[in-house]
């Protein structure tokens, strides 16, 4: 995952190292930087993998640590279609070179302002 767009980056390798990817899924975020015209150095880091047997039988994961931004995946579209461009541009900028008590404190700021329109909308309407 890039750690500041929240980006995914995926690879498939079948047997004999046949290899399918990588490939990337751009998250909404990416989308709205390029439309921007903000320029960043992705930031990958390893969440997990998963070791196969030819008969596809799982013989070992592995996990890494994920990024702050990996928490704003659920919501991550709502906060950039709420958000206006200033607030993205010092998210990204926040996410690319924020401290890490910066970025959890971005990461919550965001995540609120992408659910308040959800916890304020009335039943049924």
């Amino acid at each position: 995952m890039d750690a500041v767009s929240g980006s995914t980056r995926l690879q498939t390798v079948w047997p004999f190292g046949v290899t399918f990817g990588p490939r990337v899924e751009a998250s909404s975020l990416d989308i709205k930087m390029r439309q921007l015209g903000i320029r960043w150095n992705p930031d990958w880091r390893f969440l997990y993998n998963t070791h196969k047997t030819i008969l596809g039988t799982a013989t070992l994961h592995e996990c890494g640590s994920a990024p702050p931004i990996y928490q704003m995946t659920p919501v991550l579209t709502e906060f950039v279609r709420t958000a206006s461009d200033q607030e993205i541009r010092k998210f990204v900028q926040t996410m690319e070179s924020g401290s890490d008590a910066e970025q959890n404190e971005a990461i919550e700021a965001a995540g609120d302002r992408a659910l308040r329109p959800i916890a304020s909308a009335k039943p049924g309407t």
